[in-house]
Order: C-alpha cells, then structure tokens, then sequence
C-alpha cells in the first residue's frame, strides 16, 4: 500500500467513525439526499442490512474516483457544530492524503484548489450533463452550477451569458441570484451576447421555438404566423433581465416597457443594470448553442432547427487550472470572438 493509499484508508475509517457517531441513520439518509439533489454526492445508498454498511456505503458514495470533496468537511461542520475539533481532524487528514487539499499554491489560492477538485472528477471537463425532463430540474441544474461556482470563494464572478434571446431558458428568480454573484461596476461587469433580433438566425431561432413550444401544447403545427417574431422574443427576453433586476417592478411598469420599441427597451436594461455595470451587445453569427460562463464554470447549451434550448442536453464544464487549451479554454474564447464582433445596435 502506498503512503497514500495508506492515507486515505485512515481518512475513511475515521470519517466512518464519527458519521455513525454523529448521526442516526434516517437522519444522515435525509441530509444525503439534500446532498445528492444539489450535487454534492455521486449516488444515494442503496438497500443495506445494517447500520454499518449504510454508513459504509453513504461515504464511498460522498467519493469521487476515490477523492473525498474538501467541501464536505465545511457543510458537516455547519450540520454539526458542536463538533469542531473531530472535524477539523478529519480536515487535517484530507489536507495529508493528496486529495486535492495540500500544497502551498492551493493554500495560498482556494479557488485554484477548488477547480482541481472539480477537474478531478470531470470527464474531459464535463462534470454534469443535463437531459431536460421538467423545468424545475433545469432550474437545479443551473441552481447547482451557481453552488460550485460558489464554491471556487471567489466573492463576485465575472458573469458571461452567450444566449439567443433568453425568453425561455431561465427563471426571472433564477437570473436574479445571477445577477447577484456578478462583478461589481468597479470591475469588470456582467456580459450580456443576445441575437441581433433582425439577423437571420434569430429569425430561425424564434420560428423553432415557435415550433417547440405549440407542438408541447398540442402536437399539432400551426401557421407560421402564430409564432412569435424575433423582436417579440428578443423584447420578452429583455423584459425577464430588467424584472431579474429589479424585484419591486410593478405590474403597470412591466406592460408599460412592453411597449417600448426594441432599441428603447435594451437602453432601459442598461440603464436599470448600471449598478451591476452590465453591458448587452447583439451578435449576428450563428451559434452552436448557450453558452453561460460563471467564473471558472460553464453551463453549455445546444440548439437545433426544431427546438428550443431548454428541451436539449446541457453541460456543466469546469475550467481545468493545470491544462491550457481545454473544452472550457475553446469555448471561452469563441465567446470572447463573438463578443468582440458583436454590437451595441441592431440595425434591421
């Protein structure tokens, strides 16, 4: 056995050790459950005979590829906090045993150590993928983007959103909390890259949102001329960032901004966002899919000509710190490219 193996299997006995202790089975059944929904744990235990296997099996589960998450050390000290000593023990074993908590580089910058934990256990940077079953399950899935996103300790985020309109895809709640972990306008701001609501992509965008969305209602395919026009939808996602912005928005204000002209209701989404100093440009390329960068992670989208995002595949993509040139380093920089050939104005 090698001094790490040796480590590790000292951090499991102990750790074993104290959950029985500290916890009683449904207790500890119920908290993992919680866990695994935002994300925490790999899988739930299944079906065991004793109190001694549950506990067996409830912390191979709370490891990935054998690593044990540095995190779990801070929400089991915030569920038992009558217990710091025997926590901060285990803490002290994990930070010896290799599992992604030493070294001097990682001391001195969590957020670099909490990006290797998340490489650790990505497959080729991909840490989750999301098939769309129901809406609030989408919204978890960004929900726990933002959770390990939070986890990197960095205090604001450089917030980079890549979208087609964003009419559909998110929450107003949800882009608020968004919003709430962006830089402050002292530094560098919130991205916003929408489709210039003239361009020909939008246009095929909105009809296959269109399409999507009338063919979930009734199966059937409309006119053309009941799907909404791209400035409709542009305006509808417009409309969801200032209400994101401004919890107190009357109902009078929204159908007020409702009728404002597009160019209007994008000066007023700037204008409601300066405190956040968000900047909206409109693109006119064309897009594989979202693409939604908070911080060090990505939540990436797809798109096809017959559906609407939120009902395809999505990813959480982790930025690997030891590796140049990895899926979040591409990504990264088209975003960047079509940000820099994006523009201010939509001209018909």
């Amino acid at each position: 056995m090698s001094p790490s193996d040796v480590a590790n299997q000292l951090l499991y006995d102990e750790l074993l050790t104290f959950l029985q202790t500290a916890f009683d089975v449904d207790e500890f059944r119920k908290l993992l459950k919680s866990w695994y929904g935002r994300g925490f744990v790999s899988k739930l235990p299944g079906p065991v005979a004793s109190v001694e296997e549950f506990f067996g099996s409830a912390v191979d589960n709370l490891r990935y590829h054998n690593h044990i998450d540095g995190e779990l050390f801070d929400r089991l000290l915030n569920e038992r906090p009558k217990h710091p000593d025997a926590i901060q023990g285990l803490r002290r074993l994990w930070d010896g045993d290799g599992g992604g908590g030493g070294g001097d580089d990682d001391e001195r910058n969590p957020s670099r150590s909490r990006r290797r934990q998340l490489a650790y256990r990505a497959t080729n940077g991909v840490i989750e993928t999301h098939f769309y079953k129901k809406r609030d399950e989408f919204m978890d899935f960004i929900g726990r983007a933002l959770v390990l996103s939070d986890y990197a300790r960095e205090e604001h985020k450089n917030i980079r959103m890549l979208s087609t309109f964003m009419a559909d895809t998110v929450e107003t709640e949800l882009l608020r909390k968004i919003f709430s972990r962006g830089r402050p306008a002292t530094d560098q701001g919130l991205q916003i890259c929408l489709a210039n609501p003239h361009s020909k992509f939008a246009e095929a965008r909105a009809k296959a949102m269109g399409k999507a969305a009338l063919a979930k209602k009734s199966g059937n395919n409309p006119p053309k001329s009941k799907f909404k026009s791209p400035v409709d939808e542009s305006k509808e996602g417009l409309i969801k960032i200032i209400e994101a912005l401004c919890p107190t928005l009357s109902w009078d204000e929204i159908a007020e901004y409702s009728k404002y002209d597009h160019n209007k209701l994008t000066d007023k989404a700037r204008e409601k966002g300066a405190g956040h100093n968000i900047e909206i440009r409109f693109y006119d390329t064309i897009l594989a899919g979202p693409l939604w960068f908070f911080g060090d992670l990505l939540v990436m989208g797809r798109i096809s000509a017959i559906n609407s995002a939120l009902n395809l595949p999505w990813s959480l993509i982790v930025n690997d710190v030891d590796y140049s040139g990895d899926l979040y380093d591409m990504l990264s920089k088209e975003f960047d490219q079509v940000w820099a050939g994006a523009s201010q104005e939509q001209v018909p």
